[in-house]
């Protein structure tokens, strides 16, 4: 069954309270966000940990969250900023900047950022809060300029995230943007046009759903062909190994299996092998995810990865 979480705490924690009583269901699967996750885990159910939230799109483990109920199929914001920041050491850039909204997870994005580069003993990146949540105004775009930046780090939500750069790129068309996983790269094509997406950056952490390179690949693509209407993306890959990883958690747990008994087959499988992609479940798999990437939008919109 599927419900809409809404974007509020209310509504996130309404929706949950109904698969977990009216709808009975053994699982949560797929929460968006991490406001969503702190709301979802206040239900009962979810503080014992009776009941498993699995593979939340969430880059980070919010503080209130027993590390035990909620079960994380992709890496956190710290991998995906630690191999950004190889990625632009090794081209010798070593200035960054983050642009960044008022949320506290893109807050905590801005502190990873720090905490990396004095890491390396490079400078602390400069960094602007976006004075409005649609992507900021020429006052934000003329404040990035002036920290002289040679790779702004945008977090953001994509639709803010591509208002800012259709505002900054025009006036500073040599600087490298990069964006987090969670953006959505043909939503920023479609709102900056080929010109200015082509160079955008966004990171991954799946592999590239367009090169079958394992039987998950092959059966992701085959599936997108037969029940969607659009091509394979990241996220849609991503979904999909999740899902496929679930699915073998529940036929561990037994021929008639229940919340808890699909909690505990998590808890103690942890690792999923779904045709040559392994989905680590476990909490140490967060930071050790082999397919951490940098991908770049092309000018037909698609991705170089």
């Amino acid at each position: 069954m599927v419900l809409d979480g809404g974007k509020d705490e209310a509504t996130v924690r309404a929706r949950t309270r109904e698969l977990l009583g009216e709808r009975k269901a053994d699982v949560l699967f797929g929460y968006v966000g991490e406001e969503a996750v702190s709301a979802a885990v206040r239900e009962p159910e979810l503080k014992d940990g009776s009941v498993a939230l699995v593979a939340p799109l969430a880059g980070r483990e919010t503080p209130d969250v027993p590390p035990h109920n909620v079960f994380y199929a992709r890496p956190g914001y710290e991998a995906e900023v630690r191999q950004m920041i190889d990625h632009f050491r090794a081209l010798q850039i070593t200035r960054f900047v983050v642009v960044r909204s008022g949320r506290e997870s893109d807050a905590w994005v801005e502190q990873l950022v720090a905490k990396i580069l004095a890491e390396y003993d490079l400078p602390a990146p400069g960094v602007r809060v976006l004075s409005n949540g649609q992507g900021g105004d020429q006052g934000d775009v003329k404040a990035v300029q002036e920290l002289h930046g040679q790779a702004v780090v945008v977090a953001a939500d994509t639709v803010p995230a591509a208002e800012f750069i259709k505002r900054y790129l025009p006036r500073d068309p040599g600087t490298m943007m990069v964006g987090l996983s969670l953006m959505n790269h043909r939503v920023m094509f479609e709102l900056l046009g080929p010109q200015l997406a082509h160079g955008v950056m966004i990171m991954q952490v799946v592999p590239n759903p367009a090169v079958v390179e394992t039987p998950a690949i092959r059966e992701h693509q085959l599936a997108m062909r037969t029940y969607r209407d659009e091509p394979p993306s990241h996220l849609t890959l991503e979904g999909f190994l999740a899902a496929k990883a679930l699915v073998e958690e529940i036929r561990r747990a037994g021929n008639t299996p229940g919340r808890e008994a699909i909690a505990v087959s998590l808890r103690r499988n942890g690792r999923v092998d779904v045709g040559g992609i392994v989905v680590d479940f476990t909490p140490s798999g967060r930071l050790r995810s082999p397919y951490v990437d940098i991908a770049m939008i092309r000018r037909d919109g698609s991705l170089l990865q």
